[in-house]
């Protein structure tokens, strides 16, 4: 079922309809003071165990620093209510040209796979060297069919749980499919808020096996959200779905299909 409006936890009037220039105004100082207050909305990655030398690309994870304090905040985005559910992300921006090229937010499947494993073994710009790794040490290699020569992508890890993404309550580990794409919608809106370079770049939100059911949900919220006026507003261009689950009927078709394909005689499939 489709979360209602009333489920966005995320402020809905900067762009209000009725009163458009105050909201753009307030919209404008609220950008202000988080730029004033956040010097590295990010956490740079330059090396990595397992690879040689610096990394030829631009990647970040989740930790900003207060420019008052001179320290680190925090190295999570805090979602859902009272920010009890903390979420971990990698950004690794465009190999080409990163102030035009797609942004892209992708969920690994599971439900409860690592964003790690969709950047390290699917279309992330490294993946391991086999023939030079051992039990005792990993070796990193580039793949040169990343995904990252043409847009900058947003691996995340959710829901709660997954990767290094935690709750910080034993009631806010406790999600279903509602909530995480919420959270993940929430995610997304104030990912944007720390890093505003992006925001006029198309957007695509993307996913495989499991998110075939969040990622439509999400790109849904989003519509929704900039409907209602929710900032900053989202350059929706779409969604990408790799071998998607949609529901529990699947399950039962591919055995139509592995009969049809040959695969189960016809004995086995009248069983």
């Amino acid at each position: 079922m489709k979360p209602q409006a009333e489920s966005h936890l995320q402020p809905r009037n900067f762009f209000n309809k009725s009163n458009g220039q105050i909201s753009l105004i307030w919209f404008a100082v609220f950008l202000l003071v988080v730029s004033s207050e956040v010097i590295e909305s990010q956490f740079p990655v330059k090396t990595l165990p397992g690879f040689l030398g610096d990394l030829p690309f631009t990647l970040e994870t989740g930790r900003h620093i207060n420019s008052i304090r001179q320290q680190c905040v925090s190295s999570y985005i805090g979602v859902g209510e009272s920010d009890d559910v903390q979420l971990f992300y990698y950004f690794i921006e465009s190999e080409g040209n990163p102030k035009d090229d797609p942004l892209m937010l992708w969920l690994t499947g599971g439900p409860g796979c690592s964003g790690l494993s969709g950047l390290l073994y699917e279309i992330g710009p490294l993946t391991i060297d086999y023939a030079n790794s051992t039990l005792m040490k990993t070796e990193l290699k580039i793949n040169p069919f990343s995904w990252t020569k043409a847009a900058s992508i947003i691996f995340l890890d959710q829901p709660a749980g997954s990767g290094y993404s935690y709750a910080k309550t034993p009631e806010a580990s406790i999600t279903n499919d509602t909530l995480s794409t919420m959270h993940a919608y929430q995610f997304l809106r104030k990912w944007l808020v720390y890093h505003p370079k992006f925001l006029n770049n198309p957007l695509y939100v993307a996913g495989d096996s499991y998110s075939g059911i969040l990622v439509p949900i999400i790109v849904q919220e989003i519509y929704d959200g900039n409907e209602f006026g929710e900032g900053p507003k989202i350059n929706i261009e779409g969604y990408i779905l790799g071998n998607p689950g949609t529901d529990t009927s699947d399950y039962n078709s591919r055995i139509r299909y592995a009969h049809r394909m040959a695969l189960l005689s016809d004995a086995i499939y009248k069983v």
